[in-house]
């Protein structure tokens, strides 16, 4: 979708799909008349370059004659790219900004995804964290730089062992998620900085006393959706009363945690949008027919893939909108 949303126009029309009860058949409408051929390229967020990466192989199974190239390397420089004429869709895991929203990019939402924190399978003093898992207001102190904790400090303990504090150097649409959570300027990010969320996982699982954030289909397998290999997801101690609750325990694999965050059991403000942008509307017929398929039958391998769906409607309507609206 235009980030300014055609002065409305585009809102109108799929609030009145969405009111109208209009549904699309994914089957009939995502299939082209003609064979797709040519290719086309897509770079961006780390978020979302493993389930395109599916994707882009589904679709291509598809069509054999089509090529779909997918690189990742962040928001920042998948707007950079796109912005430059050098790819053809940007990957982007976080909202546009003011200055973004005037340069004509159409948002087209895929999927959900969150962020969370993680710290290294060698930390000594594991057991007793992911029992009393971290407060928002503990990461806020660690992120803002100031007072140097300890794990001593944060556990109630003698430990003398600063926490090395983590953070993404490039211009990635997770640390901005995590920055608005802890409510600091991504700018203002303390910490070591490493490239990328590969980049992070590597190095929290040779620092026995780091800590770090990470997009959740890097925290956790792709393959068996269980805790990567090397690191752990910090249970978040929501209520602050310096113990994980059973209704705080939802991070033994990625489909706990994905329900958790569908059922508002985890901070909404960790999970966002991740889409798909590009400058200008869409006119390269590969491109549409991608996008119509991804709110089709994409949705449903999204959800196979450990992924949060979007909602039915919101699917439906974008469906609509490039069946019969804006593409037609």
């Amino acid at each position: 979708m235009k980030a300014i949303i055609m002065n409305g126009l585009i809102s109108l029309v799929l609030i009145s799909a969405c009111q109208s009860g209009s549904k699309t058949d994914p089957v009939q409408k995502t299939s082209p008349a003609q064979p797709l051929m040519g290719e086309f390229t897509i770079s961006g967020a780390d978020a979302l370059f493993p389930l395109m990466n599916v994707l882009s192989r589904e679709f291509m199974k598809l069509h054999p004659e089509l090529n779909i190239e997918v690189t990742k390397g962040g928001t920042g420089r998948g707007l950079q790219k796109l912005l430059n004429r050098e790819i053809d869709l940007a990957m982007v895991s976080r909202e546009l900004t003011p200055d973004e929203e005037s340069l004509d990019l159409w948002f087209f939402p895929v999927t959900k995804e969150a962020v969370f924190p993680v710290i290294s399978r060698k930390n000594p003093y594991l057991k007793k964290i992911l029992e009393q898992g971290i407060k928002r207001n503990t990461l806020k102190e660690l992120y803002q730089g100031e007072s140097g904790l300890t794990w001593g400090q944060i556990l109630s303990t003698d430990s003398k062992e600063p926490v090395l504090v983590l953070t993404r150097a490039d211009t990635s649409g997770a640390a901005i998620v995590w920055a608005n959570y802890l409510g600091i300027h991504r700018i203002g990010l303390a910490g070591s900085k490493v490239e990328g969320d590969d980049g992070m996982i590597l190095k929290i699982t040779d620092e026995p006393y780091s800590l770090g954030y990470c997009n959740a289909h890097y925290a956790f397998n792709f393959t068996d959706q269980t805790v990567h290999e090397g690191i752990e997801v910090i249970p978040l101690d929501i209520n602050n009363n310096g113990k994980i609750d059973l209704n705080e325990k939802f991070y033994e694999n990625l489909c706990l945690a994905s329900r958790a965050a569908y059922l508002g059991k985890f901070p909404i403000h960790l999970c966002r949008e991740i889409a798909l942008v590009s400058q200008g509307q869409p006119t390269d017929k590969n491109i549409i027919e991608f996008l119509r398929w991804i709110y089709g039958d994409g949705q449903k391998i999204a959800k196979e893939n450990g992924y949060t769906e979007l909602r039915s409607c919101i699917a439906e309507d974008y469906l609509y909108l490039l069946n019969h609206t804006i593409f037609k």
